[in-house]
């Protein structure tokens, strides 16, 4: 799959017709922040809360964490303390400043997944990080915030993950898999 997995979240969007797809690269060059991605995905949910549609699908893809610029800055920092041979007890205390205050910020199981070791390839452990359920936490905040305020009138937000990278591996390729590996295959020998 490599590291970047938005071209499957992309074939599965094509085959499943979700109501919202995340692709990566586009959250990269939009620079677009943990919270702006939550503020859309609370847009969507309300757009749909308004016509009666307290349901819905969004696919996100295994490893969006390392496309969000300020989650990508904290992994490299942290990366860079494990290089250097910090213990993981010790990592919070030596981050920056800014990224302290974000590390504090995320949830406890996010913190713990950040901090594990890299993979054999000095690589972050991506699919171990659940930005998924990051972003439904960030998400149900703001839902309810809004229900307070009575912008929001749709159900209680009730969020369900599921992470399918595994079977995402595991599958016979698509005709658009084929289809985009010949083309990778062709330019890479031109």
């Amino acid at each position: 799959m490599g590291r970047k997995a938005s071209h499957v979240a992309l074939e599965c969007a094509l085959q499943s017709h979700p109501n919202m797809v995340i692709l990566g690269e586009e959250v990269a060059a939009s620079k677009l922040t943990i919270f702006d991605l939550a503020q859309q995905i609370c847009d969507a949910v309300q757009a749909r809360a308004d016509i009666g549609k307290n349901h819905g699908v969004i696919l996100i893809p295994e490893g969006l964490v390392e496309s969000i610029p300020e989650l990508y800055a904290l992994i490299q920092e942290i990366h860079g303390l494990h290089l250097k041979g910090v213990s993981v007890e010790n990592i919070s205390s030596q981050l920056s400043p800014w990224a302290t205050a974000l590390f504090k910020f995320l949830p406890p199981f996010i913190r713990k997944q950040l901090l594990l070791h890299p993979e054999s390839d000095d690589s972050a452990q991506l699919s171990q990080i659940e930005t998924e359920k990051l972003l439904a936490q960030l998400v149900e905040s703001e839902i309810n915030r809004r229900l307070k305020e009575g912008t929001y009138k749709g159900k209680k937000f009730n969020a369900i993950c599921h992470f399918f990278g595994y079977q995402a591996r595991g599958s016979l390729p698509s005709k658009f898999d084929c289809d985009y590996a010949y083309v990778w295959v062709y330019l890479c020998t031109c």
